[in-house]
């Protein structure tokens, strides 16, 4: 993909939601200055640290970008760091002055609830000012499920909808747990045949309280590559090494966000793609200078010494 087809992207996204704000090379957006979960601007400054429980899944999605799911050993892994991690470990990480957050993925973070409960308990009792949040399917996230996390200390739980097919057990399952769990969040790949599916979701998770709503691309794993996607045009990307379905997911999460503006709906939308995790990485990376160095350096600076660093076709970033 060349430059000149994301600066058509941008164009694009410039024209649908102009009132958007940007930062940080585009990769915080929100409407009126709404604030997003603390855990995406963890995310986004290089101060999250995302760990994935195990492999185990209930769900089959055919655009799951976890290789390893339902696959060979159950091990617990975190980003960016070597090797399997534990509690303990993962409490020596968080050590690290720049984490604000930390996300717990898999699989399914609630196939495993008596190790999950552990670790928040444990994550929150040593860093109570750290954000934590999980990642679910939904389909296990039960009244029981859901107390015993709100009593563990989680933050919040973020819905994948998609992952169901948008199931009314699914969506009555995230209406219980903004009764329970502190903040509540929709996390989807915007795929194009659920799109109807998805603006209905958001119209109800606004009614039952639900606060962030975080979409992102298509991420095209191996067997979809292979299956074909119907006329859907794939990027494959230098950094990440995976493959990506860019106009029929991109395009549509900017006519959500749209659609949450001129709703007047308060769940609070967040561009969640590939692009701006690069920007994250980065920011994860600067963090660790920092804090190796330990002065001060411009993140702004920064950036433009990375952006530097690649080509346009590797980076895709034009700075709005």
């Amino acid at each position: 993909m060349k430059n000149y087809e994301y600066n058509y992207i941008n164009r694009i996204r410039e024209n649908v939601i102009p009132d958007a704000h940007k930062k940080h090379y585009g990769s915080y957006m929100s409407f009126d200055d709404k604030k997003l979960s603390p855990g995406c601007m963890a995310c986004k400054t290089g101060g999250w640290l995302c760990v994935f429980i195990g492999n185990r899944c209930n769900c089959t999605c055919p655009n799951c970008p976890n290789p390893t799911v339902n696959k060979g050993e159950d091990i617990s892994v975190a980003s960016g760091v070597n090797g399997t991690v534990d509690i303990d470990r993962i409490l020596s990480l968080l050590e690290k002055s720049y984490y604000k957050g930390v996300g717990v993925s898999g699989g399914e973070p609630l196939l495993y609830m008596d190790k999950l409960v552990d670790w928040v308990t444990k994550i929150k009792a040593k860093f109570p000012n750290i954000y934590v949040w999980n990642y679910t399917n939904g389909i296990y996230a039960t009244e029981e499920n859901l107390k015993r996390l709100a009593d563990a200390g989680l933050d919040e739980i973020r819905f994948d909808l998609a992952a169901d097919n948008y199931s009314d057990l699914v969506l009555n399952n995230m209406k219980l747990a903004t009764e329970i769990i502190p903040s509540v969040g929709i996390e989807v790949p915007v795929i194009l045949e659920q799109y109807n599916d998805l603006i209905k979701a958001v119209d109800f998770a606004d009614k039952c309280g639900v606060k962030y709503l975080n979409l992102h691309d298509i991420f095209v794993n191996e067997k979809m590559y292979k299956n074909g996607l119907g006329g859907h045009v794939l990027f494959f990307d230098k950094i990440s090494k995976i493959q990506r379905d860019i106009f029929s997911s991109e395009m549509l999460i900017y006519k959500v966000f749209r659609h949450i503006k001129d709703n007047e709906l308060n769940i609070v939308p967040n561009d969640c793609t590939l692009i701006n995790m690069q920007l994250q990485t980065f920011g994860m990376r600067y963090q660790n200078l920092v804090d190796e160095v330990n002065k001060s350096i411009s993140f702004d600076k920064y950036i433009d010494k990375m952006l530097e660093s690649y080509s346009d076709d590797e980076l895709l970033i034009e700075r709005i």
